[in-house]
Order: structure tokens, then C-alpha cells, then sequence
């Protein structure tokens, strides 16, 4: 039958209509395509790295290998493939689901996209940059190991109430405190995620060997005056006669002197955990320490040497001025200045490892020629040295610090450079000012390297 004009123009205009149906629903699939891409990505991406992470902290503790993980996202992303393959097939006749489908595709290719962008990065992808435990199971488990030192702090503070009948204490004291991160890195190299109640023993096993506390007893013979009075005869030269008299002299008199010696060292987190790992622990440990596991606000500093946003920083102070003249002064600039810039090490005690307070002024003085110290620490210095007040001090005197750390005694030391300045290891070596608010707080003493 041949159709009318009216049926022609009918049927011109429904394939017009389904025609406009089609390019509506086309441009519409567009527009939530382009609206909703990135973040389809971002939420798919996240999943993606959850799940890898939950698979690859199981892999890391079974002994299985990153690859088994891989296998098992592809396998996931292959399945996800057939279903779409199946849809598409059942309902390729509507027009109405295209949108839909390609909604799905892309689902895929994010996927994909995001399973090749962590697997191609090998060792240095995001999850083997980010600390896999939980910020919580984190902070509570450094707070765990706070607790030990401050038990210790405790131990030191109450040595005479512990050991009474000293006629002395003497205390040798590094101080106590350890890198939180350098903590958190080896754990996480050896568990991946960790909860709290997991690591208590590794805990207990890395303080034991951080911390060495020692007593030793010392006996020593001293001597005390004491004023004596005899009796003794005494002739009279005229008359011959006799007679006594009382003779008061002075005589030494040995006594024992018995003195506790308290010796505590540290060691230094980073120097405990590094032999316990094996070469593939050691390449996470280094990644996660390179960029703080990506969780830089998870201590806040707390456990820098000093509070660094207390201090006014004078990084950029590089002229002593008139105090160069002084021969031993120029020669301890001289070398202080050679280490400018670099960071506080925990332990430190050489270019080669960088340094910590008390690593670089023993370093400058040994190897400028002004004296020969050895290596010890903040408060060693101080017994090292002449005490001279604050109006007597001059540059290349030592200036000490106390109450930086909960430690006996000194607890950072600088050079003192004149002019209301010091050299010192802060973070990083470095000019400062002296007369901030924090160190005039913290101020301890001036100290003169004896000769």
C-alpha cells in the first residue's frame, strides 16, 4: 500500500522525534559524562587503594607477594568487563540505556586506569608512600612508648628515694625522647597496617634496646681537716723547769666518700630499628621517612629538640664581626660554618650521619683545635667547662639550655657567637637569636672550654 503525503509527513516526523529523542538522550549521557567523570574517579580510585591496601596488609603479613594482589584487582576489573558485555548484548535494541552503559564504561576505564596507575608505580606508588594504619592506632601506639620513657624520667628523678646512703649522685643522662616517625616507618615496613595491641612487644623489645640505664657505685678515699689539741711539756730555757701546754694543730684525716654514678644512653629510635629490617623493609622504611608516611600533622614537632615556632629564626645571620680577630673563635666559625643547613639527627655525630646538639659542638671543637672533647653530650659539655656569667661570656664560649627535654641537667647546648647570637644544631644547623622568649626561658649557664 502506498502510503499518503499525511503518512509520509507522520513518519517523517516520528523518526524526527525519535531521532531528537536519541540525540537528547546522547547529549544528556554527555553531560553527566563530563559532570560526574572525575568524581566517579576519585571515588572509584579510593576504592580501588582500599581495597589493595586491605590485600596488600594481608599479603605483607602471609608472605604473599604484591603480584597475588594485583592478580586478584585485575580478575575483579575482567568480571566487572563481562557483566557490562552481558547488558550490553540483552539491551542493545534501547535507546534509553546508552546512557547508562556509558556511564559503566567509564566506571571501567577509571578502574582500570586506577589499577594501572598504582601496580605501574611499583615501590614508589601511593600506597607504598602512605602509612597503611589509622591515624588512631598511630598516635596511641607512640603515646604507648611515651609512657615507657616517662616511666624512666620517672626512675632518674627518684634515684636517691630508690638508693638512699649516697654521700653523692652523679648523673650521666642522654636525653630521653625518640622519633615518632622513624617509629611508625619500621612498623609499618614490618606489619603494614598495624593495630595497637599487635606491636605491644615489639614495643618493650625496641625500648630495651634504646635505653640503657646503668648504676655503679664508687668509693673513694677523701681527707677533711680537722683542728686537734695535745698536751705536750715544754722546758722553760731560763729556769730549766717543766711544765705542759696545750698544742693545737691541724691534721688530714681519711674518710670513704661513696658516690652512685647514674648513667643513662640513648641510643636513638632510627639506630634500634634499622638492623632489624631486611633489604625490602629497609626500602619501604626509607620511603615512608622520606615523606613522613604522607602524615607530616601527625606530631606536630612535638618531639624536636626544641619547640622550633618558639624560636625567632636567624638562618640568614652570617657575620661575628669583630670577634674574628680572636685566632681560636675564627677557627671554631670556620668549621661550625662548613655544616650550616644541615638537619638535626638524633645521635648524630659526623658530616657523614649529620648531627644533634651536642654531636656538633663536640665535632666543631675537636676538629678546629681549640680542645679535644670527645663525644659526649649537652650536660657532659657543661662539666667539660669553666662556668662563666652572662656579662663574662664571650664569642666561642658555650652556651647551655635546660628543660628543652625532660633530661638532668643541660639539655641543648650552642656556640656562642657574640652579639646576642649562637651557632647551633636546631633544625638545621643554624644562626639564632638568644634573646627570644623560649631560650631566655630555657637559659642554663655560659660555659669557657677549658684549655
Amino acid at each position: 500500500m502506498i502510503p499518503t503525503e499525511n503518512e509520509n509527513l507522520e513518519g517523517d516526523l516520528e523518526s524526527s522525534g525519535k531521532k531528537l529523542i536519541f540525540e537528547n538522550a546522547a547529549a544528556a549521557g554527555h553531560l553527566l559524562k563530563k559532570k560526574k567523570k572525575e568524581r566517579n574517579r576519585r571515588i572509584q580510585k579510593k576504592r580501588v587503594k582500599a581495597a589493595y591496601a586491605e590485600a596488600y596488609r594481608k599479603a605483607r603479613k602471609t608472605g604473599s607477594t604484591a603480584g597475588k594482589v594485583e592478580k586478584t584487582v585485575t580478575t575483579a576489573g575482567s568480571r566487572i568487563e563481562i557483566f557490562v558485555q552481558n547488558l550490553f548484548e540483552k539491551n542493545k535494541g534501547k535507546i534509553a540505556i546508552i546512557g547508562g552503559v556509558a556511564m559503566l564504561v567509564i566506571l571501567i576505564a577509571s578502574c582500570l586506569s586506577s589499577c594501572a596507575a598504582v601496580f605501574s608505580e611499583g615501590d614508589s606508588g601511593v600506597m607504598h608512600t602512605s602509612y597503611l594504619g589509622t591515624d588512631n592506632n598511630i598516635l596511641a601506639v607512640n603515646k604507648d612508648y611515651k609512657d615507657l620513657e616517662k616511666a624512666l624520667q620517672k626512675k632518674i628523678a627518684e634515684t636517691k628515694t630508690l638508693f638512699p646512703g649516697y654521700d653523692e649522685y652523679r648523673f650521666d643522662t642522654d636525653a630521653i625522647g625518640h622519633d615518632p616517625y622513624a617509629l611508625t616507618s619500621y612498623l609499618t615496613a614490618k606489619y603494614g597496617g598495624y593495630t595497637r595491641d599487635e606491636v605491644q612487644s615489639d614495643l618493650k623489645e625496641l625500648f630495651d634496646e634504646q635505653y640503657k640505664l646503668t648504676y655503679e657505685t664508687i668509693s673513694e678515699t677523701r681527707y677533711r681537716t680537722e683542728t686537734r689539741t695535745d698536751r705536750v711539756k715544754v722546758t722553760d730555757p731560763d729556769t730549766g723547769l717543766v711544765h705542759e701546754e696545750d698544742y693545737t694543730h691541724d691534721v688530714q684525716v681519711p674518710y670513704e666518700w661513696h658516690i652512685l654514678k647514674v648513667t643513662l644512653r640513648n641510643k636513638g629510635m632510627e639506630a634500634v630499628v634499622t638492623p632489624k629490617m631486611n633489604d625490602s623493609q629497609l626500602n619501604y622504611y626509607s620511603v615512608y621517612q622520606s615523606d613522613s608516611g604522607n602524615r607530616s600533622y601527625l606530631f606536630g614537632g612535638e618531639n624536636a629538640p626544641y619547640n622550633l615556632e618558639a624560636e625567632n629564626e636567624n638562618g640568614g645571620y652570617n657575620n661575628p664581626g669583630a670577634a674574628l680577630s680572636d685566632g681560636s673563635f675564627k677557627s671554631m666559625i670556620l668549621e661550625a660554618e662548613k655544616y650550616l643547613g644541615y638537619p638535626y639527627v638524633w645521635g648524630g655525630a659526623s658530616p657523614s650521619t649529620s648531627f644533634d646538639c651536642s654531636g656538633f659542638v663536640c665535632w666543631v671543637i675537636n676538629h678546629s683545635g681549640v680542645g679535644s672533647v670527645g663525644r659526649t653530650t649537652a650536660e657532659g659539655l657543661r662539666h667539660d667547662c669553666t662556668i662563666v656569667s652572662s656579662n663574662e661570656a664571650r664569642p666561642g664560649d658555650l652556651i647551655f639550655f635546660q628543660g628543652t627535654y625532660a633530661t638532668q641537667g643541660a639539655s641543648h647546648v650552642g656556640i656562642y657567637v657574640g652579639d646576642g647570637m649562637m651557632i647551633h644544631c636546631g633544625n638545621p644547623i643554624k644562626y639564632s637569636s638568644i634573646d627570644t622568649s623560649y631560650w631566655q626561658k630555657h637559659f642554663y649557664c655560659f660555659g669557657r672550654i677549658k684549655n
